[in-house]
Protein backbone atom coordinates (compact mmCIF):
# COMPACT_ATOMS: atom_id res chain seq x y z
CA UNK A 1 0.00 0.00 0.00
CA UNK A 2 1.22 3.48 -0.87
CA UNK A 3 2.90 5.26 2.01
CA UNK A 4 1.37 8.72 2.42
CA UNK A 5 4.09 9.97 4.75
CA UNK A 6 6.83 9.47 2.18
CA UNK A 7 4.92 10.56 -0.93
CA UNK A 8 3.31 13.71 0.49
CA UNK A 9 6.16 15.06 2.57
CA UNK A 10 6.75 17.93 0.13
CA UNK A 11 3.14 19.08 0.54
CA UNK A 12 3.12 19.38 4.32
CA UNK A 13 5.04 22.64 4.64
CA UNK A 14 2.93 24.46 1.99
CA UNK A 15 -0.26 23.25 3.72
CA UNK A 16 0.92 24.46 7.11
CA UNK A 17 1.99 27.72 5.52
CA UNK A 18 -1.42 28.19 3.92
CA UNK A 19 -3.16 27.55 7.25
CA UNK A 20 -0.93 30.18 8.84
CA UNK A 21 -1.80 32.56 5.99
CA UNK A 22 -5.56 32.14 6.58
CA UNK A 23 -5.09 32.75 10.32
CA UNK A 24 -3.08 35.91 9.56
CA UNK A 25 -5.81 37.11 7.19
CA UNK A 26 -8.40 36.55 9.92
CA UNK A 27 -6.28 38.62 12.30
CA UNK A 28 -5.73 41.46 9.83
CA UNK A 29 -9.44 41.67 9.02
CA UNK A 30 -10.75 41.70 12.59
CA UNK A 31 -12.02 44.65 14.55
CA UNK A 32 -9.37 44.17 17.22
CA UNK A 33 -7.27 47.13 16.09
CA UNK A 34 -9.86 49.49 17.55
CA UNK A 35 -9.99 47.85 20.97
CA UNK A 36 -8.21 48.92 24.18
CA UNK A 37 -5.02 47.00 24.95
CA UNK A 38 -6.42 45.27 28.04
CA UNK A 39 -9.44 43.97 26.17
CA UNK A 40 -7.20 42.93 23.27
CA UNK A 41 -4.98 40.89 25.59
CA UNK A 42 -8.00 39.22 27.17
CA UNK A 43 -9.42 38.28 23.76
CA UNK A 44 -6.15 36.77 22.54
CA UNK A 45 -5.61 34.90 25.79
CA UNK A 46 -9.10 33.44 25.47
CA UNK A 47 -8.45 32.50 21.83
CA UNK A 48 -5.16 30.87 22.80
CA UNK A 49 -6.82 28.85 25.58
CA UNK A 50 -9.62 27.75 23.23
CA UNK A 51 -7.11 26.66 20.59
CA UNK A 52 -4.84 24.88 23.07
CA UNK A 53 -7.73 23.08 24.76
CA UNK A 54 -9.15 21.97 21.42
CA UNK A 55 -5.75 20.66 20.30
CA UNK A 56 -5.38 18.65 23.51
CA UNK A 57 -8.88 17.16 23.21
CA UNK A 58 -8.26 16.26 19.55
CA UNK A 59 -4.99 14.57 20.51
CA UNK A 60 -6.78 12.67 23.28
CA UNK A 61 -9.45 11.50 20.83
CA UNK A 62 -6.70 10.32 18.47
CA UNK A 63 -5.11 8.28 21.25
CA UNK A 64 -8.48 6.87 22.25
CA UNK A 65 -9.84 5.95 18.81
CA UNK A 66 -6.74 5.93 16.61
CA UNK A 67 -6.02 8.33 13.74
CA UNK A 68 -7.37 5.91 11.14
CA UNK A 69 -10.75 5.37 12.83
CA UNK A 70 -14.12 6.77 11.82
CA UNK A 71 -14.70 7.88 15.42
CA UNK A 72 -11.64 10.12 15.38
CA UNK A 73 -12.44 11.57 11.93
CA UNK A 74 -16.01 12.40 12.97
CA UNK A 75 -14.99 13.85 16.35
CA UNK A 76 -12.11 15.86 14.88
CA UNK A 77 -14.37 17.68 12.43
CA UNK A 78 -16.99 18.61 15.02
CA UNK A 79 -14.41 19.66 17.59
CA UNK A 80 -12.80 21.93 15.02
CA UNK A 81 -16.20 23.38 14.11
CA UNK A 82 -16.83 24.20 17.76
CA UNK A 83 -13.31 25.65 18.02
CA UNK A 84 -13.82 27.92 15.02
CA UNK A 85 -17.22 29.10 16.26
CA UNK A 86 -15.74 30.09 19.62
CA UNK A 87 -12.76 31.72 17.91
CA UNK A 88 -14.94 33.80 15.58
CA UNK A 89 -17.07 34.96 18.50
CA UNK A 90 -13.88 36.31 20.08
CA UNK A 91 -12.22 37.84 16.99
CA UNK A 92 -15.32 38.99 15.06
CA UNK A 93 -13.57 39.19 11.66
CA UNK A 94 -14.86 41.55 8.98
CA UNK A 95 -14.23 39.04 6.17
CA UNK A 96 -14.49 41.76 3.54
CA UNK A 97 -12.04 40.22 1.08
CA UNK A 98 -12.99 40.13 -2.61
CA UNK A 99 -12.41 36.36 -2.39
CA UNK A 100 -15.96 36.00 -1.07
CA UNK A 101 -17.59 37.79 -4.01
CA UNK A 102 -19.20 35.38 -6.49
CA UNK A 103 -17.15 34.80 -9.61
CA UNK A 104 -18.85 34.99 -13.05
CA UNK A 105 -18.92 31.19 -13.39
CA UNK A 106 -20.65 30.91 -10.00
CA UNK A 107 -23.56 33.26 -10.64
CA UNK A 108 -25.93 30.61 -12.03
CA UNK A 109 -24.63 27.81 -9.78
CA UNK A 110 -24.23 25.30 -12.63
CA UNK A 111 -20.81 24.12 -11.45
CA UNK A 112 -22.10 23.32 -7.97
CA UNK A 113 -25.21 21.61 -9.36
CA UNK A 114 -22.99 19.35 -11.45
CA UNK A 115 -21.01 18.61 -8.27
CA UNK A 116 -24.22 17.38 -6.60
CA UNK A 117 -24.98 20.33 -4.31
CA UNK A 118 -28.76 19.80 -4.58
CA UNK A 119 -28.37 16.19 -3.42
CA UNK A 120 -26.28 17.45 -0.52
CA UNK A 121 -28.97 20.00 0.39
CA UNK A 122 -31.59 17.24 0.44
CA UNK A 123 -29.27 15.22 2.67
CA UNK A 124 -29.13 18.12 5.13
CA UNK A 125 -32.92 18.28 5.20
CA UNK A 126 -33.23 14.50 5.61
CA UNK A 127 -30.78 14.40 8.53
CA UNK A 128 -32.48 17.33 10.28
CA UNK A 129 -29.44 19.59 10.02
CA UNK A 130 -31.50 22.30 8.30
CA UNK A 131 -33.80 22.59 11.33
CA UNK A 132 -30.82 22.87 13.65
CA UNK A 133 -29.24 25.69 11.63
CA UNK A 134 -32.53 27.49 11.12
CA UNK A 135 -33.53 27.34 14.79
CA UNK A 136 -33.31 30.83 16.29
CA UNK A 137 -31.98 32.16 12.97
CA UNK A 138 -35.08 32.52 10.84
CA UNK A 139 -34.82 34.41 7.56
CA UNK A 140 -36.78 37.67 7.68
CA UNK A 141 -37.85 39.92 4.84
CA UNK A 142 -35.56 42.85 5.58
CA UNK A 143 -32.12 44.12 4.64
CA UNK A 144 -30.58 43.63 8.09
CA UNK A 145 -31.55 39.96 8.21
CA UNK A 146 -30.15 39.28 4.75
CA UNK A 147 -26.93 41.13 5.52
CA UNK A 148 -26.49 38.95 8.59
CA UNK A 149 -27.24 35.84 6.55
CA UNK A 150 -24.72 36.81 3.86
CA UNK A 151 -22.04 37.62 6.46
CA UNK A 152 -22.68 34.31 8.23
CA UNK A 153 -22.16 32.53 4.91
CA UNK A 154 -18.68 34.11 4.75
CA UNK A 155 -17.93 33.00 8.30
CA UNK A 156 -19.12 29.47 7.54
CA UNK A 157 -17.10 29.25 4.33
CA UNK A 158 -13.96 30.50 6.07
CA UNK A 159 -14.39 28.00 8.88
CA UNK A 160 -14.94 25.03 6.59
CA UNK A 161 -11.97 25.96 4.40
CA UNK A 162 -9.70 26.29 7.42
CA UNK A 163 -10.94 23.02 8.93
CA UNK A 164 -10.54 21.33 5.54
CA UNK A 165 -6.85 22.29 5.49
CA UNK A 166 -6.32 21.16 9.08
CA UNK A 167 -7.98 17.77 8.53
CA UNK A 168 -6.10 17.35 5.25
CA UNK A 169 -2.84 18.08 7.06
CA UNK A 170 -3.68 15.50 9.73
CA UNK A 171 -4.49 12.93 7.06
CA UNK A 172 -1.11 13.52 5.40
CA UNK A 173 0.98 13.60 8.57
CA UNK A 174 -0.65 11.23 11.05
CA UNK A 175 -1.51 8.14 8.98
CA UNK A 176 0.72 5.96 6.85
CA UNK A 177 -1.49 4.68 4.02
CA UNK A 178 -4.33 5.72 1.76
CA UNK A 179 -6.57 3.07 3.34
CA UNK A 180 -5.97 4.47 6.82
CA UNK A 181 -6.75 7.99 5.61
CA UNK A 182 -10.11 7.10 4.03
CA UNK A 183 -12.32 8.26 6.93
CA UNK A 184 -10.46 11.54 7.29
CA UNK A 185 -10.85 12.23 3.58
CA UNK A 186 -14.49 11.17 3.42
CA UNK A 187 -15.57 13.24 6.42
CA UNK A 188 -13.50 16.16 5.14
CA UNK A 189 -15.45 16.13 1.88
CA UNK A 190 -18.85 15.79 3.56
CA UNK A 191 -18.28 18.20 6.44
CA UNK A 192 -16.07 20.83 4.81
CA UNK A 193 -15.84 20.72 1.00
CA UNK A 194 -19.58 20.54 0.33
CA UNK A 195 -20.54 23.03 3.07
CA UNK A 196 -18.07 25.51 1.52
CA UNK A 197 -19.61 24.81 -1.90
CA UNK A 198 -23.06 25.41 -0.40
CA UNK A 199 -22.11 28.87 0.89
CA UNK A 200 -20.75 29.90 -2.50
CA UNK A 201 -23.83 28.43 -4.20
CA UNK A 202 -26.20 30.43 -1.99
CA UNK A 203 -24.29 33.72 -1.84
CA UNK A 204 -25.30 35.04 -5.31
CA UNK A 205 -28.94 34.63 -4.30
CA UNK A 206 -28.36 36.48 -1.04
CA UNK A 207 -26.73 39.35 -2.90
CA UNK A 208 -29.54 39.50 -5.47
CA UNK A 209 -32.11 39.65 -2.68
CA UNK A 210 -30.14 42.42 -0.97
CA UNK A 211 -30.07 44.46 -4.18
CA UNK A 212 -33.79 43.89 -4.61
CA UNK A 213 -34.55 45.06 -1.07
CA UNK A 214 -32.45 48.18 -1.53
CA UNK A 215 -34.34 49.02 -4.70
CA UNK A 216 -37.70 48.42 -3.03
CA UNK A 217 -36.67 50.47 -0.01
CA UNK A 218 -35.58 53.35 -2.21
CA UNK A 219 -38.75 53.32 -4.31
CA UNK A 220 -41.57 52.29 -1.96
CA UNK A 221 -40.11 52.24 1.58
CA UNK A 222 -41.83 48.87 2.00
CA UNK A 223 -39.06 46.27 1.71
CA UNK A 224 -40.31 42.80 0.99
CA UNK A 225 -43.78 43.81 -0.16
CA UNK A 226 -43.44 41.85 -3.40
CA UNK A 227 -40.98 39.20 -2.25
CA UNK A 228 -41.80 35.72 -3.48
CA UNK A 229 -41.73 32.98 -0.83
CA UNK A 230 -39.56 30.74 -3.06
CA UNK A 231 -36.69 33.20 -2.66
CA UNK A 232 -36.39 32.15 0.97
CA UNK A 233 -35.91 28.45 0.35
CA UNK A 234 -32.24 28.76 1.26
CA UNK A 235 -29.89 26.65 3.29
CA UNK A 236 -27.28 28.69 5.22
Amino acid sequence: MTNILSETARYRLPLLGYIAYIVCQLYQRTRLAYMPNKKLVRIWLTAFLITGSTALVCYGMAQLFGYASFGFAWTLNFLLMAWFTLLVNQLKPNLDSSFFLPKPFEMEGKLYRYAGINVYRKLLVWTGWEKITRKGNAIQANVASLRTLEYNSRVSETGHLLIFLIVLTVSLMAVATVREAKWLWLTNILFNVYPAFLQRFNRPRYLRLLRYFKQVTASTEKPGARMHSNDFHLLP
